[in-house]
């Protein structure tokens, strides 16, 4: 019995730990539009207008990440050399 609880505790925690954020390879706008991986960042801006924040890495300042309010929490799109090359979600709920 006391196995089964370890075990029941354990996928408790994992389901914990994987929902705390995601990466995927696109966004859906909220005018039906589609922001995904290799668009620039013009194109992410006529798609989704200004981020709610933005922040330049300290290493390159061609690495730029802009952060954006989704369907599914709040979305941090990495740009590389003015390019979408990640984007990652984090759920948020107001």
């Amino acid at each position: 019995m006391k196995g089964i609880l370890v075990f029941i505790g354990a996928l408790a925690l994992a389901g914990k730990v994987a929902a705390a954020s995601w990466e995927t390879t696109s966004m859906r706008t909220p005018n039906g539009g589609l922001v995904q991986i290799g668009m620039s960042s013009g194109e992410v801006l006529k798609e989704l207008g200004q981020p709610k924040h933005s922040r330049t890495s300290k290493r390159s300042k061609k690495n730029e990440t802009w952060t954006y309010r989704g369907k599914d929490g709040l979305y941090s799109i990495t740009f590389s050399g003015g390019r979408v090359a990640r984007i990652v979600v984090t759920p948020d709920r107001d």
